[in-house]
């Protein structure tokens, strides 16, 4: 009780905040992990610091919500997971961590050895992009913060062995890459192969590696590229695009074919990059057949979000070990 009220005045708090950001001229980003006001709040008693698990913990603790007669996607997806009772039992305890993007908030709603998520923490980084997260001091700030918390969270608990999953560039895919070439920033796909491949580089120098060591673990999954399933905009200039980022930041873009040749290569350069550092690589494109309505297994279109795909993924995840 006394927990669902904090997370009750936690969430409202973010809801008043969020309202007054314009005039108190700050952020205030559960993605910041060093400087944010509720991040470690949620990913202790949460184990996520995305706002849709906050969404879905307020949900649980409604005594009215698995009654309603009509649900939004959004509302129905997360009944799916409330109903969902099936617990992984891997061969011993174990802690996944998922980082990266907003892909992770729903793969990481499994449970392992344990009716709840707390053997599965997800650090959502914000709408981070693949090319975007090239910077080395937020890189380093990133290992320093993650690994400090994981270091605290393990405190009393017995994890016999620990994953890091690593998710990023499915917003490059279904967004950036489309408006790079529309700016001309890139003259053929050799070249777009040749940034991203100094990008994945870059992060697994001055983050995956680092963090590795300090979490004492060589259990590192790098998660594929995942496309959009929706058609996409095709904006033909810069003013078109900004028209429709002015609704959507991170918009799909593109058709389908054009992008099913960006995800062929950037699963490429992901999968030889993470095989090279003797990562783990899972493609997650397979759990979406050609042959099905992908939108009951991505409900908007973009995340992976059906909890029975879901629990096949991280039984892989967990195999792989």
């Amino acid at each position: 009780m006394i927990k669902n009220l904090r997370i009750l005045i936690i969430a409202t708090v973010i809801k008043v905040l969020r309202k007054l950001e314009p005039f108190l001229k700050k952020t205030f980003h559960l993605n910041s992990f060093d400087k944010g006001l509720f991040c470690r709040f949620l990913l202790k008693n949460i184990f996520s610091n995305h706002d849709r698990r906050l969404n879905l913990t307020k949900r649980r603790n409604s005594k009215k919500f698995l009654f309603k007669k009509k649900y939004t996607s959004d509302e129905l997806v997360d009944k799916f997971f409330l109903l969902n009772s099936e617990i992984l039992y891997p061969k011993s305890e174990i802690l996944v961590v998922y980082i990266g993007d907003s892909l992770i908030e729903y793969l990481s709603r499994v449970k392992i050895n344990i009716n709840s998520y707390e053997n599965s923490i997800a650090f959502w980084l914000g709408p981070k992009t693949r090319l975007g997260l090239n910077l080395e001091s937020e890189l380093s700030d990133l290992v320093k913060s993650i690994s400090k918390f994981v270091h605290e969270y393990s405190k009393g608990k017995s994890f016999n062995d620990l994953i890091i999953v690593w998710s990023s560039g499915s917003i490059d895919l279904r967004c950036s890459i489309y408006e790079l070439k529309l700016r001309k920033l890139f003259a053929n796909d050799d070249e777009l192969a040749q940034i991203y491949k100094s990008s994945t580089q870059n992060l697994i120098q001055f983050l995956i590696k680092p963090l590795s060591y300090e979490l004492s673990t060589q259990n590192v999954v790098f998660l594929s590229e995942l496309d959009s399933c929706l058609e996409g905009d095709k904006p033909t200039s810069i003013a078109a695009l900004k028209k429709i980022k002015k609704l959507n930041q991170y918009p799909t873009l593109g058709g389908p074919k054009e992008r099913l040749q960006w995800r062929i290569l950037l699963n490429k350069i992901s999968s030889e990059i993470a095989l090279e550092n003797n990562f783990k690589f899972l493609n997650l494109n397979k759990y979406l057949p050609s042959g099905l309505d992908k939108t009951q297994i991505q409900f908007d279109g973009v995340h992976i979000s059906d909890p029975y795909t879901i629990s096949n993924i991280n039984k892989k995840i967990l195999d792989l070990f």
